[in-house]
C-alpha cells in the first residue's frame, strides 16, 4: 500500500540549528518547514502529491481544517502533549489512523502510538508513553528553553534522526497494513543493535 497523497501541516521556519535534525537541507533555511518538506518530497518520491499547510494545529482557517479530514492517515511528530490535546478535540469526520511519534532525550529511542479511531484517544497514548522507562532529561546538557529536538541544542546527531525517521516511516507503513491501537518504545543499545519494547 503506497502513500501518494500527503500534507504537511507546520507554521515554523526552519533555522540553521534545526538542521543536524532535520531531513531538509541547507537551502530550505529561512523557509516555512511544510513548504520546503512538501517540496522535498514532491521531488524524490515520482508519484508523490504532497501539499503544504503554513498553519499551526489545530487551524484557524475552516478550509485548512476541511482539507486536513480528507487525510485517511493522521501522523503526529511533535511530541507535545498540547497537540495530542488538540488532536483529541478536533473533530475529524470519521474514522483515521493515527501515529504519534516522539523521539526521547537525546535521541536514545523513538515512541510510537497508533491507534485507528474516529478521536486520537490522548489519555491511553499519554499514559503509554509515561509508562515507558525512557533516560531522563540531563538539563546540565541543554539550556532550559532548548529541550526539543527542534532546537539547536537538542544533543543529538542528524544519524539519530534518520535512524529514527526510518523506523518511524516502516511504523506507519505496519500502521497501515494492521491498524490497531499499539504503543511501541524503540531504543538502542551501547552497541548500536535496536531492540523494540511493547508497551
Amino acid at each position: 500500500m503506497g502513500i501518494t497523497r500527503m500534507g504537511v501541516i507546520d507554521a515554523d521556519r526552519l533555522d540553521v540549528g534545526n538542521l543536524t535534525r532535520h531531513a531538509l537541507g541547507l537551502d530550505a533555511v529561512g523557509h516555512n518547514k511544510a513548504k520546503a518538506l512538501a517540496s522535498a518530497l514532491n521531488l524524490i518520491m515520482p508519484d508523490a502529491n504532497a501539499a503544504a499547510f503554513e498553519s499551526s494545529f489545530p487551524p484557524i482557517d475552516g478550509d485548512v481544517a476541511d482539507q486536513l479530514r480528507a487525510f485517511d492517515v493522521i501522523v503526529d511528530c511533535t511530541g507535545s502533549d498540547a497537540i495530542l490535546d488538540a488532536m483529541s478535540e478536533f473533530e475529524w469526520g470519521g474514522e483515521k489512523l493515527f501515529v504519534s511519534l516522539a523521539m526521547t532525550w537525546k535521541a536514545e529511542g523513538l515512541l510510537v502510538f497508533t491507534a485507528s479511531e474516529s478521536a486520537f484517544p490522548k489519555i491511553d497514548a499519554k499514559e503509554r508513553f509515561s509508562s515507558v522507562d525512557v533516560p531522563p532529561t540531563d538539563l546540565q546538557d541543554a539550556r532550559i528553553e532548548g529541550v526539543g529536538c527542534w532546537h539547536p541544542v537538542f544533543p543529538a546527531s542528524a544519524a539519530d534522526v534518520r535512524l529514527w525517521s526510518a523506523v518511524g516511516s516502516k511504523a506507519v507503513g505496519r500502521a497501515m497494513r494492521s491498524p490497531e491501537r499499539r504503543c511501541e518504545y524503540f531504543r538502542q543499545t551501547e552497541d548500536g543493535a535496536l531492540e523494540r519494547i511493547d508497551v
